[in-house]
């Protein structure tokens, strides 16, 4: 799904990954990726387990608990290259928005683009408050 001369994909740790997509069609590519990752995640439970919404297991303090389903939670922030923007201030919104991401059952998908908050699998978008703001991002589900 990445462009490996325009585009690059890098592994942070565990399960997070770091995406430079300058494709002009990245916005397509990334919904492309997410909708083929949300229809194969499902193959990796039994229909047991996905009637259930979850299964039941051991945490890794040693609690039992019940998991959810394999999910794919992706923040994203667009950048201008015409204006000078620290690399800060890119984490500090790519944190906020990948908190709120976490928080949506399922796949989730969120794009901070200028003062809008996207949500790029359902198309709704938002108002978004910067991190400079008194209230931290927010974004209404469908």
């Amino acid at each position: 799904m990445v462009r490996p001369r325009v585009d690059f994909v890098g592994h942070v740790g565990g399960d997070d990954f770091v995406f430079l997509l300058r494709s002009e069609d990245w916005c397509l590519r990334l919904t492309a990726l997410m909708e083929e990752l949300g229809a194969s995640l499902a193959s990796f439970h039994s229909s047991e387990h996905r009637e259930a919404g979850g299964l039941d297991g051991i945490d890794r303090d040693g609690s039992h608990r019940r998991f959810p389903l394999l999910s794919v939670s992706v923040a994203a922030v667009e950048v201008d290259g015409a204006q000078p923007v620290s690399a800060e201030h890119v984490a500090e919104r790519l944190r906020h928005t990948k908190h709120l991401a976490k928080a949506q059952p399922g796949c989730a998908c969120l794009l901070v683009a200028g003062d809008r908050l996207i949500d790029l699998l359902s198309r709704v978008e938002t108002p978004a408050r910067t991190a400079d703001s008194a209230a931290p991002l927010a974004v209404a589900s469908s």
